[in-house]
This record gives structure tokens, C-alpha cells and sequence, in this order.
């Protein structure tokens, strides 16, 4: 079982290492679709757009939880830090829960002092490039998962799951035919409706979407979550989104706790002992 004082501790952590500055909260509207992004700023000369990066194997922090041993053949958990934030920071979130999985938190290709990021911030570029960086990103962190379920010995598909930009990535992951996950648990994330994953039936069963979200969130705005998991679920996909009252862009205790029973059913449906 987890304290909840460590509960408390870790979200207090994960709260301090997000560095993104504050963007104010979308509102639905009923003639507007939730899940558009906002136009960028107008600038008289916009700097060319870096393209999105490729690159080789990102580098990585792993950890056991659960008091299971390195070699064992456990769950695997893939992590996913938000914007500025490092894997050391946040692979704690996931092998501090008590339960017996492997986790691998990656690093984000963007060196950002003693952080990372995954793509720029929305702002930065306008949003059909955006889109691409997200979508670039997902598809090395899919590449990463086969690499790591080859390199360790696994039990299961993996999960997927991350904060703020971790968060958006988890969604762009478990959109990509073939992502080799059994489900994705996003924080605070959403995804754009350009890259809602089209209709389609893998062996009749596809991933697990369980989202999870503040209902004061300013930074990353609910109703875009909102409509992303609604999309999902139309499209096929197990779809869940629970959601935490009065709570802003940050995972409190109540969420890490619902996070932890998520990952344990999760496991446990593939016959994954982790308790």
C-alpha cells in the first residue's frame, strides 16, 4: 500500500519540477471544437521551425518498485516527464507506488537546462507544425518501446504514461498503429484532433485510454481532454477520464492513488502479478 504521505511528497515534487509558463484555459464553446489549438502569437519575422528531431536511442533512468529484483521479468511502465522536467525527477512518480514493474523514464530529446522537453510549447510554432513535432515525438517513443520490451524481460505489453507534454505524448503514442502498448494513462494531456487515431480494429481489441485531469487545470484545459478520450472512445479504444475537482496543472495525492489501482488492473488483466 502507498503512504499518503509519500502520496503527498511525490505530487508535491512533481508540482515544483513543472517549469512551463502559465497559459490560460480554453472554454468550450458550442460552435467550437475543444480540442483546436490556439492561434500563435503574430510576429513580424518568424524563425524558421527546427525540424522534428530523430535522432539515436533516448537516453533513459530506469527503476524497479516493489522490492523486485533488476533481472526479474516484470510490467513494464514507460514514462514520460513534462515540459522542463527530467527522467530523475519524474521516474519517482511511478516506482515509488508499491507495485513490483519495471519503469523507464526517458528523457526528452530537448536539452533545456538541467531539464528536457518533448517539442516546443504551442505557442512557439504555429500549430500545424506543432502537430508534427507531437507527432515525431510519439513516433521515436513508440520506436523506444519495442527497443525496451527486447531489453528487458517483460511481462505483458507495456503502459504508457506522462505529465503535461508526457501527457499529450502518451495520447500521440497509443495513436500510432502497431505502438505495441496495452494502454496509455495520460496526466493533464490531450491530443489534437488532426492526430485522433482513424477508426480501425486490431484483433478486435485495441489499447486502454485512461486519462486523468484537474478540473482548474489553466495550462493544458480540460475540455480538450474532454473531447480527446470522447474521440477515442468513438473510435474504438477502451476510453476512461476521471477527473479531480478545484485541481490545477499538477498530480495530487487522490490522482497518484487512482493511478496506482489503474496500472494494477491494468497488469493484473494480463496476468501480471505486481502486488
Amino acid at each position: 500500500m502507498v503512504k499518503p504521505a509519500s502520496l503527498f511528497v511525490c505530487a508535491l515534487a512533481l508540482h515544483a519540477c513543472l517549469r512551463e509558463p502559465s497559459q490560460p484555459a480554453s472554454r468550450a464553446q458550442p460552435a467550437a471544437s475543444p480540442a483546436a489549438l490556439p492561434a500563435p502569437a503574430a510576429a513580424p519575422s518568424p524563425a524558421p521551425s527546427p525540424a522534428p528531431p530523430e535522432g539515436p536511442s533516448l537516453r533513459a533512468v530506469v527503476r524497479v518498485g516493489g522490492g523486485a529484483a533488476a533481472d526479474a521479468r516484470l510490467p513494464l511502465v514507460v514514462a514520460l516527464h513534462g515540459y522542463g522536467d527530467s527522467p530523475e525527477n519524474f521516474v519517482g512518480l511511478y516506482s515509488d507506488l508499491g507495485l513490483r514493474v519495471r519503469v523507464v523514464a526517458l528523457a526528452g530529446p530537448i536539452a533545456m537546462g538541467d531539464g528536457h522537453s518533448w517539442f516546443p510549447m504551442r505557442t512557439e510554432v504555429p500549430p500545424a507544425v506543432w502537430n508534427e513535432h507531437l507527432h515525431a515525438a510519439a513516433q521515436r517513443v513508440v520506436r523506444e518501446i519495442a527497443r525496451l520490451t527486447n531489453a528487458h524481460p517483460t511481462c505483458g505489453l507495456p503502459v504508457v504514461s506522462g505529465f503535461s507534454q508526457g501527457g499529450m505524448l502518451s495520447y500521440a503514442v497509443v495513436a500510432e498503429p502497431g505502438a505495441g502498448v496495452i494502454a496509455a494513462l495520460p496526466l493533464g494531456g490531450f491530443i489534437p484532433r488532426e492526430l485522433w487515431p482513424s477508426p480501425r480494429a486490431v484483433g478486435g481489441l485495441l489499447p486502454g485510454v485512461y486519462a486523468f485531469h484537474g478540473t482548474a487545470d489553466a495550462r493544458v484545459a480540460l475540455a480538450d481532454d474532454r473531447a480527446a478520450s470522447e474521440a477515442f472512445r468513438a473510435r474504438g479504444y477502451r476510453a476512461e477520464l476521471r477527473t479531480y475537482e478545484g485541481v490545477g496543472h499538477s498530480v495530487p495525492p487522490p490522482m497518484v492513488a487512482d493511478l496506482r489501482a489503474k496500472l494494477a488492473e491494468v497488469f493484473r488483466g494480463q496476468g501480471c502479478a505486481v502486488e
